[in-house]
């Protein structure tokens, strides 16, 4: 799970951590069915500006900001045509945490790995696998993160 061989554990271990900032940014800023308001408008929109500034740090930056650097380290290090991943397993933590990044953005932005082809490419890849689709069809999976006042996802208790 972590690959097999240095270069890619340290792969690894960089998509872990790229996929981790994401991620905190998200519990920062966007609205959740438990959550529905965490910021102004003008900080969500600046999260989710894919104009954004590379003048600043990382932590400063929006998704987009986030999105084209791993885009262009999946463009580096290319997809193992075996396994459609980065790796040779293209089962590595850091890939399954890549993809359950991914997928949460895309379940707020359907269209937001547009612009980032192998990222898109990877995450497609990770989607039609038959263990991936075994999860997320298996059982029940609800989403977390939502749009501002999308109110429609939240689970309602009878």
């Amino acid at each position: 799970m972590s690959g097999s061989n240095g270069v890619e554990w340290n792969l690894n271990t960089q998509l872990m951590h790229e996929s981790d900032d994401v991620y905190a940014k998200l519990t920062k800023y966007q609205p959740t069915t438990n959550v529905p308001s965490k910021c102004s408008e003008e900080e969500l929109r600046n999260l989710w500006d894919p104009e954004t500034s590379f003048d600043v740090h990382n932590r400063d930056q929006g998704i987009h900001g986030n999105l084209f650097l791993m885009n262009s380290f999946a463009s580096k290090h290319g997809a193992d045509t075996k396994t459609g991943g980065l790796t040779s397993t293209g089962t590595t933590v850091g890939e399954c945490k890549l993809f359950s990044t991914l997928h949460s953005l895309t379940m707020i932005e359907p269209r937001v790995l547009d612009n980032y082809s192998k990222l898109g490419v990877f995450y497609e890849g990770f989607l039609e696998r038959k263990e991936t689709r075994e999860v997320l069809e298996g059982g029940q999976f609800h989403k977390y993160f939502i749009k501002p006042l999308d109110r429609s996802s939240q689970i309602t208790s009878k």
